[in-house]
């Protein structure tokens, strides 16, 4: 009786401890809320909103992360496509759009910071397949937002 008894004890004061974390967590909540400006949450929306890229190697698929795109860097992107496309009539097209969707996974990437991004270590097709997979699931996240927005 003695063991139960204290397993008891123990996943009463667990329980007591989650209730404690979830009150606090709750209260900085509401104080996040009310310290931060229309602008702000405008802001931490973008940049709280993740966008999953899945690659594959040899060991299997993993994730990488970006934000949602703003509407310059959605333009960018479009632009950089276009470009990409153009490489096989024009090769300088090609590195001109590497080195922008380069620019554009710094800025929306993360988790992998910039020196990753500008290393020799990553290749042009994650690059370009992160970005492009950025700026659609930016689309479908947009889409998605305006469905749901609600009148006042």
């Amino acid at each position: 009786m003695g063991a139960d008894a204290e397993r008891k004890g123990r996943a009463e004061e667990r329980q007591g401890l989650e209730e404690k974390f979830e009150r606090h967590e709750e209260a900085e909540r509401e104080k996040l809320i009310r310290n931060l400006g229309v602008k702000d949450r405008l802001m931490r929306r973008l940049k709280t909103n993740r966008i999953p890229t899945v690659l594959r190697d040899d060991l299997g698929e993993f994730t990488i992360y970006s934000r949602m795109m703003t509407s310059g860097e959605r333009a960018r992107a479009t632009h950089y496509n276009k470009m990409w496309g153009q490489a096989k009539e024009n090769p300088d097209k090609y590195g001109e759009a590497v080195d922008g969707f380069r620019e554009l996974a710094k800025e929306i990437g993360l988790g992998l910071d910039a020196d990753f991004w500008d290393s020799e270590a990553v290749s042009d097709d994650v690059i370009i397949a992160f970005i492009l997979n950025a700026l659609q699931g930016t689309a479908k996240a947009i889409g998605d937002s305006i469905t749901s927005f609600r009148p006042k």
